[in-house]
């Protein structure tokens, strides 16, 4: 079960004497990103959580009908309840790695090292996790991975802010103490494909991308106009795309076909120009709308509208 490295913030808590669902709002505000930890002799799940909303669940490794159900899972059962603070940058990576795919078991620094680990998975691109432990399990470690590049971890002596000193730390100490390392991949969802034509990316309308490009554009600016929105932008558009991927796969950030990065759009995928431009905006619109902007961002959208009529209209996407 993949809980944070860290030593819990609150611990061995009986949930005969909680509401979890109070437990969480609680932590919510406290810490901004976290996960509940529950466990008794023969069930352990785990809930996270970010400031806005719970996020997923997972009970024995297998996913749950619906987080309602871990809640009440909870308060049926005498679990011991840990509750653990997550870095935000990487609470979505949390989420992916309790169901990620193991590519790598067992790998002990007597046939490789993680510093050469690190490297390989770097040019692999993997987007997933090292996990690791130090010696016989003293201490240990877990390091996030986005198409290669480091982009956060968790460890069992601090929260995880100062990658490149607690990387460092990693790879000494599993040089002298010895060590074992698993590499697990993040999967995209998966979701049934439309039986609509399909282009290849080369056939992508370079000006589908601008259309998009412009877009979030004028999004970006209207959300970070608003002084009451104290989250970034990117962060509240890769939580929407990850609520969407069931519908649309390719917004899964973890299958990296489509990022959007200072101000630019990029796209690696096979979605057709109709459903790329159709996931986006409705993204965005569900996103303009929780966070009360949407009549704001449609007055802003209004050059951009008619800028592109003819090929919203020939695309039949309607903001």
């Amino acid at each position: 079960m993949s809980v944070p490295k860290e030593a819990p913030e609150v611990e061995n808590l009986n949930s005969y004497y909680l509401n979890i669902s109070k437990l969480i709002e609680h932590y919510q505000g406290e810490f901004g990103a976290g996960c509940v930890h529950f466990k008794s002799t023969d069930s352990e799940g785990t809930i996270f959580f970010d400031q806005d909303e719970i996020i997923s669940g997972i009970i024995n490794q297998n996913g749950v009908p619906s987080i309602d159900y871990l809640i009440q899972a909870v308060a049926d059962h005498n679990y011991a309840v840990d509750v653990y603070r997550i870095n935000p940058d990487v609470i979505y990576f949390w989420v992916g790695a309790a169901k990620a795919e193991r590519i790598y078991e067992n790998l002990s620094t007597e046939f490789t090292n993680l510093d050469a680990l690190i490297k390989k998975m770097n040019s692999e691109k993997l987007t997933g996790y090292i996990d690791v432990t130090i010696g016989k399990g003293e201490k240990s470690g877990i390091i996030f991975l986005h198409n290669g590049t480091i982009v956060g971890g968790s460890y069992s002596w601090t929260l995880g802010k100062n990658h490149k000193e607690n990387i460092k730390r990693l790879i000494r100490e599993t040089m002298e103490s010895g060590g074992v390392f698993h590499v697990g991949r993040i999967l995209p969802v998966e979701t049934e494909k439309p039986k609509t034509a399909e282009i290849t990316p080369a056939e992508t309308d370079m000006e589908v991308l601008q259309i998009i490009e412009g877009f979030l554009n004028i999004a970006e600016k209207v959300v970070t106009g608003n002084k009451k929105i104290k989250v970034a932008f990117s962060t509240l558009l890769k939580k929407k795309f990850i609520q969407k991927a069931d519908q649309f796969a390719f917004l899964d950030p973890f299958a990296a076909e489509f990022k959007y990065a200072d101000g630019t759009v990029t796209f690696v995928g096979n979605a057709g120009e109709g459903e790329l431009l159709r996931g986006v905006i409705d993204s965005v619109r569900e996103l303009s709308e929780e966070t009360g902007l949407f009549s704001r961002l449609a007055e802003s959208l209004k050059p951009w509208s008619i800028k592109y009529a003819k090929a919203l209209e020939r695309l039949g996407i309607h903001f």
